[in-house]
């Protein structure tokens, strides 16, 4: 037995540190799970509230080895990690969800789409383009505008571009070119709203789904999610059922987020899968009976599932990001604390940066007006707080 894990106690393994690491940390706790983490960013949020953490590359195979004693799993909270290094793992020792060949076909955003669409998941249509020819070609298949992403490593809006004309084109090429060298052209989809499912299965085929959300972006980085969404009963279970179907086409396990978009004719295309818990399932931590966090380490273990139903009828969601370069000054944390029927989540990161996402806080209520209002007023109101300089 390892000196890091106490007697018989379960042990999970996470690669990465993040907020998401960290969240994963806290529940595990509370169900007396054991957790070792591993970033190649020193700080970082779940190092101080790990039993054991790596500061090291995660694609490095000795250091996963080293990450691995001692550990009944490994899951992951970013699909950066290699999935053939992890394959490996797999094949030869350490168990990991979501399995790594799902993890492969999910990490390249053109491959999960050709993935989807294979299955009858409808997405919206893509092509995947090496050279600026092939971007204007696409264009001309697609029209204006033209979303261009990075296949990989994108994330919080970084990676995607949406291009309106001809005269953006080649700036948005060398701008992605820079950050992640392989590309899709995807089709613009004109949405009513961006929405979001979270379906957790577990390694023993148990399967919950929480309330579909709808999700609202400011500079392409999440700022609001609500929950319910408001939507029919029958559009609410076709986006669940399209949810599904999706974690079927890509064979998933763990909690994933299934971000998806609502057209004015009630369609609905999956836009992107991650495999992981989400940012739009922040909520289930106040707002649900179990929250995303704890369901996927069940999951992981194999444990039975928790239920997903909210124990309020309204939950809104608020990412609260950073807006300038310097120390973080979460001086306004006495505000949001004396909000009644609202929890807040500070990550504890060492710098804030113009839209990184610094902390999120949750609000309650017996109405979607009432606690969307109350979430608004309760962030205009932060910008008037003191701040450690």
């Amino acid at each position: 037995m390892n000196s890091w894990v106490v007697g018989n106690q379960p042990a999970i393994g996470i690669l990465g540190g993040g907020q998401l690491a960290r969240m994963l940390c806290l529940a595990a706790a509370r169900l007396g799970i054991a957790t070792a983490t591993m970033d190649p960013k020193s700080p970082c949020p779940a190092a101080p509230v790990s039993q054991r953490h790596l500061h090291a590359d995660w694609n490095d195979p000795e250091q996963l080895n080293a990450l691995a004693e001692g550990c009944d799993a490994l899951t992951t909270e970013n699909e950066f990690v290699d999935g053939a290094i992890l394959q490996e793992l797999n094949d030869y020792q350490t168990y990991v969800v979501p399995n790594p060949l799902c993890l492969l076909t999910v990490q390249d955003k053109y491959v999960q789409k050709e993935t989807l669409r294979s299955e009858g998941v409808p997405t919206l249509p893509a092509r995947k383009v090496a050279t600026l020819s092939e971007l204007r070609e696409a264009a001309e298949e697609f029209g204006w505008p033209l979303i261009l992403k990075s296949r990989k490593n994108g994330y919080d809006g970084k990676g995607n571009r949406t291009v309106k004309s001809e005269a953006e084109l080649e700036t948005a090429w060398k701008e992605l070119r820079s950050f992640e060298p392989t590309l899709m052209a995807e089709k613009y989809c004109e949405f009513l709203k961006e929405i979001a499912v979270i379906v957790c299965r577990s390694v023993m085929h148990q399967t919950v789904v929480y309330p579909v959300v709808e999700t609202i972006q400011e500079n392409h980085v999440c700022r609001f999610v609500k929950a319910p969404a408001a939507l029919t009963q029958e559009c609410s279970e076709r986006a669940v059922e399209t949810a599904i179907s999706a974690i079927d086409a890509v064979k998933g396990t763990g909690c994933f987020g299934v971000e998806m978009f609502l057209t004015h004719e009630e369609k609905i295309f999956v836009n992107e899968l991650a495999p992981r818990v989400h940012n739009s399932g922040h909520y289930t931590i106040e707002g649900c009976r179990t929250s995303q966090f704890e369901n996927h380490l069940r999951a992981v273990l194999g444990w039975p599932l928790g239920q997903p139903e909210m124990v309020r009828p309204a939950a809104v969601m608020v990412n609260l990001l950073g807006d300038r370069d310097a120390p973080p000054y979460p001086t306004y944390i006495p505000r949001i604390l004396k909000e009644q029927d609202a929890g807040l989540h500070w990550y504890g990161k060492d710098r804030c940066k113009p839209g990184r996402k610094m902390g999120h806080f949750t609000v309650l209520d017996d109405s979607m007006n009432m606690a969307m209002y109350r979430a608004e007023k309760l962030l205009e109101s932060l910008k008037y707080q003191p701040r450690i300089k």
